[in-house]
Formats: C-alpha cells, sequence, structure tokens
C-alpha cells in the first residue's frame, strides 16, 4: 500500500501552525517564549495530521479485513482518502468501514484530551 501527500497539505500544516503560534498560544500562555510556541504549534500540527492517518490507515485495516486490497492512502488540504480496490460486497462491510475512521478519530481526540488534561501546561492555566 502506498501512502503520498499532497503539497497541499503542506500548506495546511503551515497554516496551523503559524495559527497556532501567532493566534491562539499567545493569548493561553502569555508567558511561553517564542521558540516554545513555534516548537508545540509544530508539533500540534503534525500530530493533527498524523491522526488523519491514522483514520485513514484504520478505514484500510477494516478493509483488509474483509479481503478488499487497498491500493494507496492519500493525504491532502481537507484530510484523507483511501484507494478501496472495489466496494465492499455487504453492508455489513462498507459499515465497519465507514464507521472505524470516525470511531478513530474520537478515540484519539480522548487520548489527546487525557493527555492535554494531564499536562504540567493545563495545570497552570487559571480557571475562570
Amino acid at each position: 500500500m502506498r501512502i503520498a501527500a499532497d503539497w497541499s497539505l503542506f500548506v495546511a500544516l503551515w497554516l496551523v501552525a503559524v495559527s497556532l503560534a501567532l493566534g491562539s498560544f499567545p493569548v493561553w500562555h502569555p508567558e511561553w517564549g517564542d521558540g516554545l510556541r513555534w516548537g508545540i504549534a509544530c508539533v500540534a500540527a503534525v500530530l493533527l495530521f498524523a491522526s488523519v492517518l491514522i483514520h485513514e490507515l484504520s478505514h484500510a485495516l477494516v478493509a483488509r479485513s474483509y479481503g478488499l486490497e487497498v491500493r494507496s492512502i492519500h493525504l491532502f488540504v481537507f484530510g484523507g482518502v483511501a484507494n478501496i480496490e472495489r466496494e465492499p460486497e455487504t453492508p455489513r462491510a462498507e459499515l465497519a468501514i465507514a464507521m472505524v475512521g470516525p470511531l478513530t478519530s474520537i478515540g484519539l481526540g480522548v487520548v489527546f484530551l487525557a493527555l492535554g488534561a494531564g499536562s504540567p501546561a493545563s495545570a497552570a492555566t487559571p480557571s475562570g
């Protein structure tokens, strides 16, 4: 299986990093220096698109479990797509393949929220 990234993905990564480093993080964490803001913004942008890749890989793994060949995964500015050779043979298979992506994304969201809640940055943020 081939995994490819369109050039537009890198534009989106840059836009996410810039938005976080120059927009959100200075408001949320004014005590952070420029290096820390940019470093965390870049990591967050990469994690965002890594989660898109994991979402698409989950579709591909379930499709393979139903005997379908997955030719490629292509990531681009609006997300990604798993190129599956043909339609699933049963509605159950199609539902499983379709649902696993969003369920994976929800699971990743829960994990990231738990990690964020336990981070030193969240403990230092005043409430209210």
